[in-house]
């Protein structure tokens, strides 16, 4: 018979919102208009052995992105079947992402705690409440890797990420080369080398329950940003971990995690550590409806105490058609980092590696609330 190879399948989703804040400490518009989304291009076939095998391109449908951000957030092959496992090998995120459920995967619009608030709020300077572990900023967690993902296993699952280089993506040079400017390339956040990260994962059904249980880590060795003073400056090396749930019972849903990431990335002349936190969320589903609350508490050590960020979301999502819903969330969160912190003063600042402060010292102690309301189209 005749052989056919891959078919091309293009997804997506594209989210259009009104955002209003309310918030204590105010420097920008009261109301935002915002649209976003991306397109996902698989090129995959099946071989007669029952191989899997593809391309996935993934398209930010996001105009404010430059070259520089990566509108094409995700780029790589993969080789999978049921007997053997998957391989991936290209930009896209680790076996830290892949083998991770909790509450986030609860959370329905835009992603309540874990969505776009950092564009929208003005953040303490020291605060961080980003849900995720390993990556120190700007789409690390995608940088060019090879990954082994184990079949299932009687519910147990495995899986086994490489990075040589968290600052590589693309064809992005990793060298001591120079721009068409004549000057070095250069990083805007430290980056990691040879870093592994690896998760295990466990689900089983019970009648009309499902249980899921994840375990992540992640080690590499930290540098300072590319091209820059601070390139050898001493950071701690990564060393971050992350726990959590995702119950499934009837139209209930529940999801949580404890994620830490010790002391990943900041200097070593400092007592300052990373993020660590937890969350927690529960989702109901009505028929074309579905609604969910969560929490999240982050924390970090700094200049004289803690940075700490408190953020409660509820979200609502109706479905309109196929492919078409509307939503609505609701956040209320609270920012507070002691003032020798804010102002610099204590162990210094430095810009190129303190990436979770830089903030402007203005931002003081900030609290209060956003609203979303938005339609989403997928495709």
């Amino acid at each position: 018979s005749k052989k056919s190879g891959p078919t091309v399948k293009v997804t997506g989703v594209l989210r259009t919102l009104a955002a209003g804040v309310n918030q204590k400490i105010r420097t920008s518009k009261g109301v935002q208009f915002n649209t976003y989304g991306n397109a996902t291009l698989n090129a995959g076939g099946t071989a007669d052995n029952g191989l899997s095998y593809g391309v996935i391109a993934v398209l930010q449908l996001d105009r404010s992105k430059s070259v520089s951000d990566k509108p094409i957030s995700e780029a790589y092959t993969y080789i999978s079947s049921d007997s053997l496992g998957s391989i991936q090998f290209g930009d896209t995120n680790g076996a830290e992402s892949l083998l991770m459920y909790d509450g986030t995967d609860v959370m329905g619009g835009t992603g309540g705690f874990d969505a776009n608030l950092d564009k929208q709020l003005n953040i303490t300077r020291g605060v961080n409440f980003a849900q995720d572990v390993g990556a120190s900023a700007g789409g690390f967690s995608r940088a060019t890797k090879l990954t082994y993902i184990s079949p299932d296993m009687d519910g147990f699952q495995m899986g086994i990420s490489y990075t040589p280089e968290t600052s590589q993506y693309g064809r992005r040079p990793n060298t001591n080369s120079l721009q068409d400017n004549g000057k070095p390339y250069a990083g805007k956040n430290p980056y990691a080398t040879n870093q592994m990260s690896g998760g295990l994962s466990y689900t089983q059904e019970y009648g009309i329950s499902t249980v899921g249980v994840y375990m992540v880590g992640v080690l590499g060795k930290a540098k300072g940003p590319r091209g820059t003073a601070s390139q050898g400056v001493a950071l701690n090396s990564v060393k971050a971990f992350r726990i959590g749930t995702l119950v499934d019972h009837g139209n209930w849903q529940l999801g949580g995690a404890y994620f830490d990431n010790g002391k990943s990335y900041m200097r070593r002349d400092t007592h300052y550590t990373n993020t660590k936190g937890f969350n927690v969320a529960v989702g109901y589903g009505m028929g074309p409806a579905n609604i969910a609350l969560g929490y999240t508490a982050t924390q970090r050590k700094v200049t004289d105490g803690k940075a700490k960020a408190d953020i409660a979301s509820f979200t609502v999502d109706y479905s309109l058609a196929d492919g078409l819903a509307v939503y609505g969330e609701a956040s209320y969160f609270k920012f507070k980092t002691p003032e020798a912190h804010r102002l610099n003063t204590g162990a210094g600042f430095n810009p190129a590696t303190d990436y979770l402060d830089r903030q402007p010292s203005s931002n003081k102690n900030n609290s209060g609330s956003a609203f979303v309301l938005g339609t989403r189209i997928n495709f």
